[in-house]
């Protein structure tokens, strides 16, 4: 019997974000040609049939030390790749792992927009390690083409440009008899509540929205740091009957059914080097409104199926949110069309040619 190639996923708090999601589809669909095991400082989250998740169990300020402490050598070095996501491990992997070392960038969030000391001395701290080590790893991977300029600035090195897929057959279309029932305009949120993404821009543009539509309603759909502040924003503004907060997490299935039963998704963000769920919403059928920051515009250029509006612009926001409303159904076809392009059975093989580039040297 073949021993099937492994590759080391480093993460960080896993079931968090984005990037665990990104490192369990890997694995999950590249499973019969290698050997995966996640590594990550924590889990928060139940893991597939057959994804290892290996935790370190370690919170700032440790979680510096944590990947040079004494035996982390063993666990980089047992495997014939390391893919590095993000910042997590990075300095541990180039320091001990004697293997190629492959780097997605996923980016870190500038301190100004962190919640709280500790997280500003984490994106001081990630900065750093990143400008130290990126330059050193084998290879890099970007997710969108402005996170290919900001690899090209920031460490002078070229990159391969290979975003994050979406599940086409969880996220599509779907049809909600309650929603049938409840003509009135959806907007959609799904994210952490963190300063980066500004969610209370959203808030206060829905002051506008309901001028307009009285009935209308925001979906929140996730949980951080600035919950309390946006609860209290919610109350102050009278819009309690209108914008909903939910934090509690929720299964893919149920985030589907979110997804298809909004008529806009709305982000604000200041800080996006991808944005999974404007594709997860596009991949359900939904326009999206975003900011004209960082990558967000690429996706509503590339689809015309959104409109963008320049952050901070409160007036702007809530009027291209009333305009989606409107003409949502009519850009359905074009945000479908868009998210079929980053189906995963596109981007895996790309993931699996790099794999394989590296072990057929070796």
């Amino acid at each position: 019997m073949t021993l099937k190639p492994t590759i080391l996923q480093c993460v960080g708090n896993y079931g968090y974000d984005g990037i665990s999601r990104v490192a369990t589809e890997i694995s999950v669909r590249l499973n019969e040609e290698f050997d995966f095991t996640i590594l990550a400082w924590k889990k928060n989250k139940p893991t597939p049939i057959g994804v290892k998740v290996l935790t370190k169990g370690v919170l700032p300020p440790k979680v510096l030390l944590a990947p040079i402490e004494a035996g982390m050598h063993k666990i980089f070095n047992k495997s014939d790749i390391i893919h590095v996501h993000a910042h997590y491990f990075i300095h541990g992997a180039v320091c001990f792992g004697n293997k190629p070392i492959i780097y997605t960038h996923h980016g870190v969030p500038p301190c100004h927009l962190r919640d709280g000391p500790r997280q500003w001395l984490g994106a001081i701290l990630a900065d750093r390690l990143l400008k130290v080590f990126v330059p050193r790893v084998n290879a890099i991977i970007s997710v969108s083409k402005f996170s290919s300029l900001e690899i090209k600035n920031m460490y002078n090195r070229d990159s391969v440009l290979i975003p994050p897929g979406v599940d086409l057959s969880l996220f599509n279309p779907k049809k909600d008899a309650w929603r049938e029932k409840f003509n009135h305009p959806m907007f959609l949120y799904v994210g952490a509540l963190a300063t980066s993404k500004a969610v209370h821009e959203i808030i206060l543009a829905m002051k506008k929205v309901v001028e307009v539509y009285p009935r209308s309603v925001l979906v929140i759909l996730g949980d951080g740091p600035q919950k309390r502040r946006l609860e209290e924003l919610v109350n102050r503004l009278e819009l309690s009957a209108n914008v909903c907060l939910i934090p509690e997490k929720v299964d893919d299935e149920t985030l589907s059914s979110y997804y298809g039963a909004s008529d806009v998704f709305v982000t604000a963000s200041r800080w996006e080097l991808f944005g999974i769920p404007v594709l997860e919403a596009m991949a359900s059928g939904k326009p999206a409104v975003v900011s004209n920051l960082y990558s967000l515009p690429e996706h509503v250029q590339a689809s015309n199926a959104g409109a963008i509006f320049e952050a901070g612009n409160i007036d702007e926001l809530s009027s291209v949110m009333i305009s989606l409303a409107e003409k949502s159904k009519k850009l359905e076809a074009n945000a479908i069309s868009y998210a079929k392009l980053f189906s995963w059975d596109k981007i895996i093989p790309k993931i699996s040619e790099i794999y394989w580039n590296f072990l057929t040297k070796t």
